[in-house]
């Protein structure tokens, strides 16, 4: 048989291959071109089935059908009609397909074979040897008969040809391993069962003998069954067929044409000669195929071809030199640019080492000015790959994200909370390494841009998670076996070194500092005589470029394109689309909000279908996208050139202040290391009259609502910095639904703005606060907060932050759905805890459930909160003093304390005692109490700090400590009447000293919580008097002389919104001391 002879399918065989290979979507537009082959109804139905349970709701399914006006069973309709009908005309990619399989039929393995190495190690199986590599030769052998050998022969050398061959085959092997794995184990299963699942162990020298037989049927007639068993595989080899064949050809016509003009810009004019090396630069490509290559010449001359245009780069490195000239810091490297129409060229950057500390030095000054420029300027997405340090230079290679089309972070598939942070901060960059807490979004990992920022802190490889490969251990063995390993970063290009020595950024952090401040002020006086628009060009000079809207991030984009190269996707093309269909989710719910952005989504999908992540283009003056020069009728919010001159004329110290305290987050240190607060005793400041505290309740109020970003639809939004003793480095909490750190603790202050004021627009701002909080609870995927314990941030703060919202606003639709809540609790969670705690365990749950139980009446809120209580029964482990308590760490005793020791956990089960009446759950909390009291130290008048990675012996907070433990036995009180619960309560009362308060300000370590325990004991007991007042009349005195409050952030210019660590949660003490009988106590749960 000859290499181009065709005739290997049928008629039939490539109508069914062709119909099984449309998607999903392109089947519903297919209408009578496409027929049923008669597949099985559960096969199709179970597509059907897949797809929907991509959606949360029902709701959001058929929002999904209505936007492609079908109905269920028109769909049901279309996935079954997988066959391309007789009178409809075959596509081209089907020649190709069938001229491939004659090319392997017509081939000799033993032609493409080359030498085993992984026979000869046994032990691990780790091998360079790339798995079947005669069937990828062949392939990458009969592609490159299809370029257009004459032309392209005089342009590249053989070496060059060679290695986009190579690239090509390994791309091949990378997309289809997993089902050449499979039919391989299947083969050797069909023949020698035992064999397909022995290991390796098993044998001196690894057998060969089934693979050998494997690959010698592929060659005769297997890679014909391969294509009809995988129509997907055969339409996706032929397109990166076509795709590489003209890239190839395009790049060498493009080289020909600007011969001359590279010769004159790279070489001084001096002969380049032929190409030596051609080299793609990253695994993902763009523009249906296309690469960004290194170039080698013979004459030595490197450049980087990139197949879109460069001029974005170009025009950033001449602003950059204009402006370098106003600067008291050292110069940048220019690389540089030949521009042309839709493509361009570069100077290839080498990564070199700094020479000596003084360069290192230079470089992180440069660093900083680079960052205040890329902040200016709207640019996003410097990450790791686009950021080489060239000895001491910071060097951009990658311009093309600058001055980014804005869209506003409803109309985004991502945590909202965090744009409310990133959007307006030197984070937008991605230069920096900060990190995003709860992230309930498959976008990326919390940590990723920790991972991949461009200014990195580690050369090592760090691990991409949720992004993953097959790794073949012991390649073309019969005992070959597969794994899923995490893909990884290299780093090594992006962190200073001095004789290979790292120099990370966080030991030049004065460097950085000086050289975003130096830059800053710059700018400042550019703008403010006005030379930064006109001659500096800042940011005029880029009015006419290209540049591109990164819409999710390309981890996403790479993981939904690894996961199509899975078997069911490969065999059916319905499974295929339906796969890229899961970036529609967003979409369909109320996550992205009108309009929504349908027309860029198929862009997105089309670019994916042929493997690629998409490019969606923009230029900076306009708010029209574009993908391959057509508009998609999608417009951004606003332009990047809009939103770079609004931020230039908003600049002020303070905003410069403000991004320097991220800045420093970032890189571990304090966000403002020059802080000196004015110490302020209890006896110098005046008690807080009511005017006084209503005041500021209500600044606190707008501050909380000036830190949201508010949705078209009304929803607030909101982000915050975590505590600093909870994290290595800077990380944003978008706002999730608990009392902790989200909407529920921010809604209760509004709600209590309402009760004491009935202004109506507090009630407003609750109802649009907690509406998110719905769709969460009815949502079928849950969150981490509905799907955990606790009555901080689990389960618990949700049912008793609705609850205490309903009775402040004295409205019963608050609780629409909340019995839901432990509805959807996953049973295996009440087994599973052990944490116990109040914050974070059974024991919160018991109190949020308990208190909405008591508003409802549901016994299904009892029954959670009674298998909460036996699970701590059951979980308690005995101490020295032979009495029984919770122990949560293994690295630690038991804890003491209210949020997440045994006074916390003691006041839940005594609550839960008095609702049910079962003596078994107050027997336990007095006993734990006995241990409590073992701890206490007379000589300190406290209870013992117990964490083992803490160097506090002893504290006085409401988490930790006196406040605390007195705050839960005041609770207890109500309900049992013990010595051991009296003896804590006058422990700390009398321990407590007068006319002290803490050095910080907020609710859970600070003064706001020991306030509200001193308020108890003043309305409980009729004792201290007045110095709960007294105290926060100190606090708002020292927030006066300092201008901020004192928190965990360690923050001035960073607003923290949140309950328990921010403002909100202050504003709501402020308000109880007002209103002490008309609010209840939050840390009490009562």
């Amino acid at each position: 048989m000859s290499k181009t002879e065709s005739g290997v399918f049928s008629d039939e065989h490539k109508r069914l291959i062709v119909g099984r290979a449309q998607t999903l979507l392109e089947r519903i537009d297919a209408g009578d071109s496409l027929e049923p082959s008669g597949l099985s109804e559960d096969e199709n139905e179970e597509i059907f089935e897949e797809w929907e349970e991509l959606f949360p709701s029902e709701e959001a399914f058929e929002r999904r059908l209505e936007r492609e006006g079908i109905t269920k069973a028109e769909c049901e309709d279309a996935i079954a009609s997988d066959k391309l009908a007789e009178d409809e005309p075959l596509p081209e990619w089907i020649e190709q397909v069938e001229n491939l399989a004659a090319w392997i039929l017509a081939g000799d393995p033993d032609d493409y074979r080359a030498p085993s190495t992984a026979a000869d190690e046994p032990d691990s199986g780790d091998t360079d040897e790339r798995p079947f590599p005669e069937l990828s030769a062949a392939v990458g052998a009969y592609t490159r008969t299809r370029l257009a050998d004459e032309r392209v022969g005089k342009i590249l050398s053989e070496t060059a040809i060679e290695e986009m061959t190579s690239w090509f085959q390994i791309r091949f092997e990378e997309r289809f391993i997993r089902i050449l794995f499979v039919e391989f184990k299947t083969f050797t299963a069909a023949h020698d069962e035992d064999r397909a699942f022995a290991d390796a162990d098993d044998f001196e020298e690894l057998p060969t003998e089934y693979y050998e037989r494997f690959i010698e049927y592929l060659f005769t007639g297997g890679f014909v069954d391969l294509c009809q068993e995988y129509p997907m595989f055969a339409r996706l080899v032929a397109v990166q067929i076509q795709q590489w064949v003209a890239h190839l050809e395009e790049f060498c016509e493009r080289l020909e044409a600007d011969r001359e003009r590279l010769r004159e810009r790279f070489s001084d004019g001096h002969s380049l000669g032929p190409v030596t090396d051609l080299k793609p630069l990253a695994d993902d490509t763009h523009g249906d195929g296309r690469a960004i290559m290194r170039v080698e010449f013979d004459s030595g001359v490197t450049v980087v071809y990139k197949p879109r245009s460069v001029d974005a780069g170009e025009t950033f490195y001449r602003v950059l030199d204009r402006i370098e000239d106003h600067l008291p810091l050292p110069d940048f490297k220019r690389p540089n640019y030949l521009c042309r129409d839709g493509y361009g060229w570069m100077e290839w950057i080498e990564s070199a080492e700094c020479p000596d500390e003084s360069a290192v030095e230079r470089y992180y000054k440069r660093a900083g000015s680079l960052l205040c420029i890329g902040y200016f300027l709207e640019f996003t997405d410097c990450q790791f790959e686009n950021l080489i340090v060239s000895g001491e230079y910071p060097v951009l290679v990658d311009a093309e994200t600058i001055l980014h089309p804005y869209i506003i972070p409803d109309r985004k598939p991502t945590a909202t909370g965090t744009s409310a942070v990133t959007d307006d901060s030197v984070l937008l960059t991605l230069l920096l390494p900060y990190s995003i807490e709860n992230l309930a979004s498959e976008d990326a990992p919390g940590d990723m841009p920790s991972r991949i920022s461009g200014f990195s802190v580690a050369s090592d490889p760090t691990d991409l998670e949720g992004v993953e490969y097959s790794v073949i251990k012991w390649p073309n063995t019969d005992v070959m076996s597969v794994e899923r390993e995490t893909a990884s970063a290299d780093r090594s290009e992006n962190i200073p070194k001095v004789d290979s020595t790292d120099h990370p950024p966080e030991e030049y952090i004065d460097e950085i500092v000086d050289g975003f401040e130096t830059t800053y002020e710059t700018v400042l006086e550019l703008r403010d005589d006005g030379r930064l628009s006109d001659e500096i060009g800042m940011p005029n000079a880029f009015e006419t470029i290209e540049n591109r809207l990164v819409y999710r991030p390309t981890m996403r984009y790479t993981a939904v394109i690894k996961s199509l190269s899975s078997r069911k996707n490969l065999h059916n093309g319905a499974n295929f689309g339906a796969t890229i269909d899961a970036l529609s989710v967003p979409l369909c719910t109320e996550q992205v909000s009108k309009p929504r952005p349908w027309h860029l989504y198929e862009a997105e999908r089309a670019a994916i279908k042929r493997l690629d992540p998409p490019r969606i283009t923009s230029q900076p003056d306009a708010t029209e996208i574009q993908r391959n020069g057509e508009n998609l009728g999608v417009k951004v919010d606003a332009s990047g050139m809009d939103r770079s001159r609004k931020r230039i004329e908003a600049a002020t110290r303070a905003d410069m202040r403000k991004q320097i305290e991220f800045i420093r987050g970032c890189f571990g240190k304090s966000p403002d290391p020059t802080r000196r607060d004015s110490v302020v005793s209890v006896t110098e400041a005046a008690q807080a009259n009511d005017d006084q505290l209503l005041t500021e309740a209500t600044d606190l109020f707008e501050q909380t609502k000036d830190a949201a970003f508010e949705a078209t639809s009304g929803v607030y939004h909101w982000g915050s910095i975590a505590p600093k003793n909870e994290t290595e480095r800077l990380t944003v909490r978008p706002a999730n639904e608990s009392l902790y750190s989200g909407r529920i603790g921010i809604a209760l202050f509004g709600a209590a703005l309402y009760r004491v004021t009935d202004e109506q627009r507090y009630r407003e701002f609750v109802l649009d606060t907690i509406d998110p909080i719905y769709d969460a609870i009815t949502s079928k995927t849950g969150t981490a907060t509905l799907y955990n314990h606790g009555a901080c941030s689990g389960i618990g703060s949700v049912a008793y932050g609705l609850s205490t919202i309903s009775d402040l606003l004295s409205d019963e639709s608050v609780l629409e759905n909340s019995v839901r809540l432990v509805e959807n609790f996953p049973d295996e969670q009440y087994q599973d805890d052990t944490m116990y705690d109040v914050a974070a365990g059974s024991a919160g749950t018991i109190l949020g459930t308990l208190k909405l139980y008591e508003r409802t009446g549901d016994g299904e809120l009892l029954s959670a909160a009674e298998k909460c209580g036996d699970h701590l029964l059951e979980s308690r482990v005995e101490t020295e003093g032979n009495v029984r308590t919770w122990k949560s760490f293994d690295d630690s005793p038991p804890l003491t304390g209210y949020a997440h020791g045994a006074s916390g956990i003691a006041y839940a089960l005594i609550r839960l005692a008095d609702v049910t009446g079962t003596e078994a759950y107050a027997d336990a909390a007095l006993e734990a109490l006995e241990y409590e009291s073992e701890t206490y130290s007379e000589a300190a008048g406290n209870w013992p700090d117990l964490r083992s990675w803490t160097n506090n012996d002893f504290l006085d907070q409401w988490c930790y400590g006196r406040s605390g433990i007195g705050l839960a036995r005041l609770g207890m009180s109500e309900y049992v009447t013990d010595d051991r619960v009296t003896r804590g309560i006058e422990r700390a009362v009398d321990g407590m000293p007068a006319g002290e308060i803490d050095e910080l300000d907020h609710l859970c370590c600070g003064e706001a919580g020991r306030a509200e325990f001193l308020l108890e004991v003043e309305r409980r007991l009729g004792k201290r008097r007045g110095e709960a007042r007294a105290a926060i009349g100190t606090v708002l005195e020292r927030k006066r002389r300092n201008g901020t409050y004192r928190t965990t952030a360690h923050t001035r210019q960073i607003p923290n919104p949140t309950f328990f660590h921010g403002v909100s949660g202050i504003g709501y003490t402020l308000l109880r001391i007002l209103e002490p009988d008309a609010l209840p106590s939050v840390l009490l749960w009562e």
